[in-house]
């Protein structure tokens, strides 16, 4: 009698051909692993990139507006230091944020999960035409629909008058 050779499973329960799908699977997730990183890493700085250029212009249009009352006090011949009007600096942010909630933790969140926390300003070197404000951007690292942990990048925008004159 003769031996007749079968394609499919062994005798012992599996497949000759098996081993090598399981390889090309495993490359697979590890592909789409890195490219997941990739692209959350990409999202991440998007995102910071866009919130510093709104933080900027939030500070310009608080630098303008101190500017403009300094000139008027030089006018009038009083001394105005710096100050840094806080209620202005919320109604200017909330203009620029305008997705941005507060929530019980204290840190702004937009609809797409991420937030930043309540940003603090500061007049650096004491400079009466120069505002700083610092925060913090946090991105919810999720998995299997669950939050492992939150990414944060501390950040700082700064803003300042330059005169020519100087």
């Amino acid at each position: 009698m003769k031996k007749v050779k079968r394609k499919g499973p062994n005798t012992r329960g599996g497949s000759e051909s098996g081993s090598g799908s399981v390889r090309t699977a495993v490359v697979i997730l590890i592909l789409a692993a890195l490219l997941s990183v990739a692209l959350f890493y990409g999202g991440m700085m998007t995102a910071a990139r866009r919130t510093e250029k709104r933080m900027r212009t939030v500070l310009d249009a608080c630098l303008m507006r101190e500017s403009l009352a300094a000139y008027g006090a030089l006018e009038d011949g009083r001394d105005r230091g710096a100050t840094a009007d806080a209620e202005f600096f919320s109604e200017a942010f909330s203009e620029q944020f305008p997705g941005f909630s507060k929530g019980a933790d204290g840190i702004y969140r937009c609809s797409g999960g991420w937030g930043m926390t309540e940003p603090v300003l500061s007049a650096p070197d004491g400079e009466h035409l120069r505002l700083a404000a610092d925060y913090t951007l946090v991105f919810p690292v999720e998995f299997a629909g669950s939050t492992l942990f939150e990414a944060r990048i501390p950040m700082r925008s700064e803003s300042r008058y330059l005169s020519k004159y100087e």
